[in-house]
């Protein structure tokens, strides 16, 4: 048991979840095209940031506990 969700192996990255993860973790997606080789630049990115850190920052206001590793 483990209050994580998810794992890690190599390149393999794998959890269960609903929505779509990428568009919503610019900063995850970000990392993953590096992983690639590709250049991390984001279509449409102000907005995808702005949406990021708005949807952040009312994840933090509504939190009632925090895990830490």
């Amino acid at each position: 048991e483990t209050p994580f969700d998810g794992i890690r192996c190599g390149n393999l990255f794998a959890t269960q979840l609903l929505g779509s993860v990428l568009v919503l973790n610019p900063p995850f997606m970000k990392y993953l095209l590096t992983l690639l080789g590709a250049e991390p630049k984001l279509a449409f990115e102000d907005a995808v940031w702005e949406m990021y850190r708005n949807r952040l920052a009312e994840c933090q206001k509504t939190a009632t506990h925090r895990l830490d590793p």
